[in-house]
């Protein structure tokens, strides 16, 4: 049936087309200052996007409830894409909604480490352990490099991944947990 997928596909492809008009049209809306119209945008590309295009749109349509004066519809729209987001791994999206709703007021708190593991660390691997914990000694990137003779661009990499895998907003937080998981380490 190489017919059939080729109409599916284009299908598919003039679903998404449409979908990137419409979230096109909502931010050239949104930019004009007319929320009504930005918010109907959005939701119709909502409708219509794959599950980038349905977050970005409902991101879109936040704004645009803000924009017209319905803080707790937008807030219920920027928290199920915060919720959603977060469950898929898209981060740029879910910190767009976490910016948002903590500039609506309300304070958008990070899940810590899962029970089954007391620190996180035993996420990280042989070598990302060694670089948490020279953070934790407070060393700068270049630092870390010199002493593990690596290249900064390898340990700017490893820190991403720290904190990603951590759950981490900063390299402080790393810090915090190196230092928790040393201080149960002496305790026992």
């Amino acid at each position: 049936m190489p017919g059939e997928r080729a109409r599916q596909r284009r299908r598919w492809d003039s679903t998404r087309g449409r979908a990137f008009a419409a979230i096109a049209a909502a931010r050239v809306a949104g930019v004009r200052g007319d929320s009504c119209e930005a918010a109907r945008l959005a939701a119709q590309a909502e409708s219509l996007g794959s599950l980038p295009q349905r977050l970005t749109a409902r991101l879109l349509a936040a704004e645009a409830l803000v924009g017209g004066g319905d803080p707790a519809a937008a807030r219920a729209r920027l928290e199920s894409a915060y919720r959603e987001a977060n469950a898929c791994g898209a981060m740029r999206e879910r910190d767009h909604a976490a910016r948002a709703l903590r500039e609506l007021g309300h304070p958008v708190h990070r899940r810590g480490a899962p029970p089954a593991a007391a620190t996180g660390l035993d996420r990280l691997t042989a070598r990302e352990r060694e670089v948490a914990e020279l953070l934790a000694d407070r060393l700068r990137n270049r630092e870390i490099a010199e002493r593990l003779f690596l290249s900064e661009k390898t340990v700017e990499r490893h820190v991403s991944r720290i904190l990603a895998k951590l759950g981490a907003a900063s390299r402080v937080d790393v810090a915090r947990t190196v230092e928790r998981a040393r201080a149960e380490t002496r305790v026992r």
